[in-house]
Parts: C-alpha cells; structure tokens; sequence
C-alpha cells in the first residue's frame, strides 16, 4: 500500500510500545481496553496489526485514528478489500458479505478519503526494544527470516508475498515454518483464536473482540512489545 512497505519505529524512550489485535471497527471498545491499562497518549504508543475496518459499528472512524500521532498500523486484509472496491477491483457482494456495507454505501469523496489514508499503511513495521526488535505483520511472515521476508516483498514476485503477508493463514493452521530468525517476534492478527498463543517466535493476538460488531465477550488484546505479554495498567511507584 505504502511507498514505504516498512516502518521503523526507535524504542520509546518515554513510555510503552503497544500492539492491538484485529480492531474491525470496534473502536469504542478499543478505547474502553486502553482506558482499563491507564494508556498514556502523552508517552504511549499504539501500534496495530490492521484489520481496523469492517464488520464493527464505527469504521468510518478509521480516518481519525490514523490521524493520531501516538498510533500506527499495518496494512490488513480489510484495508486492502476497501482499497479494491474503490478502484473496481473486488465487486461488491463479494466486500459486502466481508463487512464493507458501510464503506460501499458511503459518497464517492468519503471513500477517497480513507483510501487516501489506507495507502499510506506500510505492510510491515519494525519496534525496537530493550530485548531486540519486534516486527508486525497482518497475517503470516512464512520465511527462515525476518531479512528474507523483507527481501521477498520488495522483490520482483513482491505482490505474491505481500499478498501472503496480508492473507496467509499456513502457519496458523499447522503447517510448520520454524522461527522466524532476525527478529525476537512477529505479532500477527487475522486468524481469530480465544486467547493470545504463541507458535514458534509468532505471536498470534487476534482474539475476535470483534465479533457481533464488538458486543461479544471476547476481549481486543493488546499486548506490551517489549514483554509480549498482555499489557496491563502501570503500577503507582
């Protein structure tokens, strides 16, 4: 999507390094989540592993949280959907049975509004932190290394990996790839699982807090970078 298919973010120097699961247009209880880990957009920094949009009641707000200069987020499978339908690539049963009803029944100028702003979401992107560097991705990095995937996404066949990347569900569903080297972890989202797990060094933590537009019991995960356990609120010094 991005000119710049990763992003690269220093470690923060004054607070926390977050990454949210699959939000899909949930972002009232987004905002529910950070308040009950007493998320500081002074110092904080949320990262997302896409899927901002669709199927929950609030994804026009998806312009706005972009706009945020303590967020950032990858590319998903959603994001790329609505980006198709605007440019007449994907038809509409097909995004409408995915969740887009919002966006199709949006004016023309507001849907070029939010693809403006959905091209601008890298495929990838890279955290430091004080134990190595934590990369994200939507969906899968099905490579020996975090090196080789990046090769493989600005190469030649780009468009096949990216399409992996944003898509794939491999690993997820048992096929074996072995740690991702180069990398401490790779967060990922897309496949919806109860609880955050981890295979090899990928960190799966899309728990469906979505589901039925965000009413269900399920919780948006959102974990600590540089721990890459469920975050939690600060404890008072």
């Amino acid at each position: 999507m991005s000119d710049a298919l990763i992003h690269k973010y220093a470690k923060n120097p004054y607070g926390r390094d977050l990454v949210v699961g699959d939000v899909h247009g949930c972002f009232e209880k987004l905002n529910d989540t950070l308040d009950t880990i007493n998320f500081d957009v002074l110092v904080d920094r949320l990262f997302s592993v896409g899927d901002l949009i669709d199927r929950g009641p609030s994804s026009q707000s998806v312009t706005e949280w972009l706009e945020l200069p303590w967020f950032c987020a990858v590319t998903g499978n959603h994001e790329q959907m609505a980006c198709e339908y605007y440019w007449g690539n994907l038809d509409e049963a097909h995004y409408r049975m995915n969740g887009g009803a919002w966006f199709i029944e949006l004016q023309r100028f507001e849907q070029a509004k939010i693809v403006a702003a959905l091209k601008r979401l890298p495929i990838a992107i890279e955290i430091e932190t004080e134990l190595g560097t934590v990369a994200i991705v939507h969906a899968a990095c099905d490579y020996p290394t975090w090196g080789a995937f990046k090769s493989a996404i600005a190469g030649p066949l780009g468009t096949r990996h990216i399409e992996n990347a944003v898509w794939g569900r491999d690993r997820a569903n048992g096929e074996s790839f072995g740690p991702v080297g180069d990398v401490r972890a790779v967060v990922v989202g897309h496949t919806p699982s109860q609880e955050i797990h981890r295979i090899d060094n990928v960190v799966f933590i899309d728990t469906g807090g979505w589901i039925r537009g965000g009413q269900c019991g399920n919780v948006i995960s959102i974990i600590d970078a540089a721990t890459l356990e469920p975050a939690l609120a600060p404890v008072a010094a």
